[in-house]
């Protein structure tokens, strides 16, 4: 048992230390399936679901790119993705804020609202509106016959067009004038013992924005230190129309036939059926005057229709008393009585003003060398007029207004006065007197008066300037003209669309000598 251990052991070392020799390939002339190759194993280089990115550049700014593992493979890099800068909510909408500002109107307001969460750019600097400023006005004290004007000024700080008016209308013996430049005038002139007395005014200064501020003061009139004499006057000459008669075949320098005594001081009384020289079997379309019947006495009647289209100017009625250039009369004082038709008080229905409807008018005469209007160097009249309808729709009565001024070489006026406490009588009888003292300035004067029959007579105005060119009281009166009927074509169309008549009666015509 011991040797066959022993030669087994050898045996075993032996073999290990005698290298086999190496085998030669077995070579299978029919290979199977079994026999082939083995493939090649995939290559993992990425672990599904996973990802990875890096930095990238575009012009929107430095973002990134990413790629997905999908399949154990790489995606392609996503495109460059630059993250948007968030919106930083610097306001809540809906909300808004202010500030102080300045500018050369003031101290104002400049405000910025937000809207999508972001704020707005500054407004415009708002200075708010402030009423004008008034200068101090000094209480007036003067007496019957003096004259003392009032200038006044206001100034706005924001630039704005200031209107001056009273809140009152004023005595017939004060006239305002707004220069419409923030600066007026207050012409104050009593003349008669009416006038007296301690008149309170309110005078008012309103922007564009109906800001306004006002100021009060006083005009005290007291009595004439002295009393001047009031001529006494003798009828020179008094008719009616029951003697005289219109020619309608000449034309306009002779048409009235009658009032002989009348003519031995002027050159003629000439009527006007329209402007110049037409014959009234011509003119009656436009404007017409006639001797009729007035409740059983002769009277003259006037009507202007329309304007006449051949002319250059304004149709009207008007009875012209010329006089000889060589009349200059210190006082000239007439009277007459007259009716304005009812049918004209249908203008408070009309929405615009009345500028002038002329029914009294004087003219100074002609002087070649001064140019401007050949009319006249100078004329005072006597108007109705009425002012527009405001936004409330009231409707506004007639009233009067008297207004002097120079016609050569320019425009001038000499005084504006208006009466909107007497009413305007329509459809009655009344007589209508005018008193013209010739004078310069103060030594001026033209009084108009009118009596409804029946009734006491009633001061329209007491007018006291300029009754002469100034500087020339040898240029006369040229023309008198007590009858007359002279408004806007305008008016004369509305009333026309009406089927209104502007029409007039007068009579009883009076010339007075002053003693």
């Amino acid at each position: 048992m011991k040797i066959k251990s022993s030669i087994i052991i050898f045996v075993a070392l032996f073999n290990a230390c005698v290298p086999m020799p190496e085998a030669e390939p077995i070579l299978d002339n029919n290979p199977t399936s079994e026999n082939t190759a083995p493939e090649i194993p995939e290559i993992f280089v990425c672990t599904a679901g996973t990802s990875e990115e890096r930095s990238c550049t575009t012009t929107a700014g430095t973002g990134k790119q990413t790629r997905t593992c999908s399949n154990n493979q790489w995606s392609s890099w996503s495109s460059c993705i630059v993250p948007i800068t968030p919106v930083v909510f610097v306001c809540t909408a809906g909300t808004s804020e202010e500030r102080s500002c300045t500018t050369t109107a003031g101290t104002g307001k400049q405000t910025r609202t937000c809207s999508n969460n972001q704020w707005s750019s500054w407004s415009s600097c708002i200075v708010p509106n402030t009423a004008p400023s008034l200068s101090s006005i000094s209480n007036v004290s003067l007496k019957v016959g003096e004259t003392q004007n009032v200038n006044v000024s206001a100034t706005d700080a924001q630039g704005d067009k200031i209107t001056l008016s009273f809140a009152q209308s004023l005595p017939s013996f004060m006239f305002f004038t707004d220069n419409q430049n923030g600066t007026g005038k207050l012409e104050i002139k009593p003349q008669a013992s009416s006038d007296q007395g301690v008149h309170n005014l309110e005078l008012f200064a309103a922007d564009d924005k109906n800001a306004e501020t006002k100021k009060t003061f006083s005009v005290t009139v007291n009595p004439a230190s002295t009393t001047t004499p009031v001529p006494t006057a003798a009828v020179y000459f008094a008719e009616d129309f029951s003697n005289v008669s219109i020619n309608h075949t000449v034309n306009s320098d002779n048409k009235l036939v009658g009032w002989d005594k009348l003519k031995e001081l002027v050159d003629n009384v000439r009527l006007n059926n329209v402007i110049t020289d037409h014959r009234l079997s011509y003119a009656i379309n436009y404007a017409y005057q006639d001797i009729v019947d007035c409740n059983g006495r002769k009277c003259m009647y006037a009507r202007t229709i329309d304007d006449d289209p051949t002319k250059s100017t304004v149709s009207r009625t008007q009875m012209s008393i010329r006089f000889k250039p060589t009349t200059n009369l210190p006082i000239y004082h007439t009277s007459h009585r007259m009716k304005l038709g009812e049918e004209i008080g249908h203008f408070v229905n009309w929405s615009s003003r009345i500028e002038w409807f002329t029914i009294f008018e004087i003219w100074n005469q002609f002087d070649s060398s001064l140019g401007g209007d050949s009319a006249g160097s100078a004329r005072w009249g006597l108007s109705i007029q009425k002012d527009a309808i405001g936004s409330d729709g009231v409707k506004k009565p007639l009233y009067w207004r008297f207004k002097g001024e120079q016609r050569q070489p320019d425009e001038e006026k000499y005084g504006v006065l208006y009466n909107k406490t007497v009413p305007v009588p329509l459809g009655v009888w009344f007589t209508l007197d005018m008193y013209m003292v010739r004078g310069e300035g103060e030594n001026g004067r033209f009084d108009v008066t009118i009596t409804i029959d029946g009734q006491s007579p009633v001061k329209l105005f007491n007018y006291v300037g300029h009754t002469v060119y100034p500087g020339r009281p040898d240029l006369p009166i040229s023309s008198w003209q007590p009858f007359k009927l002279y408004l806007d074509d305008k008016n004369l169309d509305w009333m026309s669309s009406q089927n209104k008549k502007i029409e007039a009666w007068y009579n009883d015509f009076k010339w007075y000598v002053e003693n």
